[in-house]
């Protein structure tokens, strides 16, 4: 299954190797009806980012596909969202066919909870927050379904679990608002990954230099840096995952260098 993360310096979503280059779709087989927005730092379209230069923001029924998996058995799953406003909509799906006309499992948010839920099967909730989300669902067909929602599958239990009785296998994923914004005002993607084996993780907070290390003072001047200059950061400078980059990001680095 290709790996759809681009380098960091991208997006891990969208394509686009600095901030002079227009972020684009490319990375993804097709877009629905009217594409999402993408954007970044220095582009014409400037969205709230996760980690990286670029995200992507859709703001009705606007999603992206990917047909590079291949009657996949298995699929490890991981992308943030932010949403903006109060709604219920579902946000990724994976199906058995290129044409998205049979579902074999969906991942919904309303605000309050993130579902997978199973075409066949009992689905698994978690809870959301405001700011930054991240979502990761391990699948297995006819098998089980396990759900991370702000937790690091690689060192955390799921925060739920679920089961799929089905015995469909994946051919085309969907991540956007897939169904409409349900109520949300928009709701932005970034660091989409997927592979076949092998849990992914969360992204470090603050790592504004995206050097994958412990933070540090540098990670600090980087913020300042975009702060004042507009010098924007490949890492992840969104150390409180509110959506906004700015001095309080900074302090949330400080923070946690002295805190340790």
């Amino acid at each position: 299954m290709k790996k759809l993360a681009t380098s960091i310096a991208a997006l891990g979503l969208l394509a686009g190797g600095s901030v002079a280059s227009a972020c684009t779709l490319s990375a993804w087989s097709s877009t629905s009806g009217t594409a999402p927005e993408v954007g970044g730092p220095g582009d014409t379209v400037e969205l709230a980012r996760y980690s990286g230069i670029c995200s992507m923001q859709s703001d009705g029924a606007e999603f992206v596909q990917d047909n590079s998996p291949a009657a996949e058995g298995a699929l490890i799953a991981r992308f943030y969202f932010l949403a903006s406003g109060t709604g219920d909509a579902t946000i990724y799906e994976a199906f058995s066919d290129e044409g998205g006309a049979t579902s074999v499992f969906a991942i919904s948010a309303d605000g309050a909870n993130v579902t997978v839920t199973p075409a066949s099967g009992t689905a698994a909730s978690a809870p959301m927050r405001a700011g930054w989300n991240s979502v990761e669902v391990s699948w297995t067909g006819g098998g089980g379904i396990s759900l991370w929602v702000n937790s690091d599958s690689t060192t955390a239990a799921a925060d739920a679990t679920g089961t799929d009785t089905g015995s469909a296998t994946i051919d085309a994923i969907q991540l956007g608002t897939v169904d409409g914004l349900g109520g949300f005002t928009s709701v932005n993607f970034d660091q989409y990954e997927s592979r076949r084996t092998t849990a992914i993780g969360r992204e470090i907070p603050g790592d504004a230099t995206g050097d994958g290390g412990a933070l540090n003072i540098f990670d600090a001047i980087g913020i300042i840096q975009e702060v004042v200059n507009g010098t924007a950061q490949v890492g992840q400078p969104d150390c409180t995952e509110d959506g906004a980059i700015n001095i309080f990001d900074a302090i949330c680095v400080i923070q946690a260098v002295v805190n340790g």
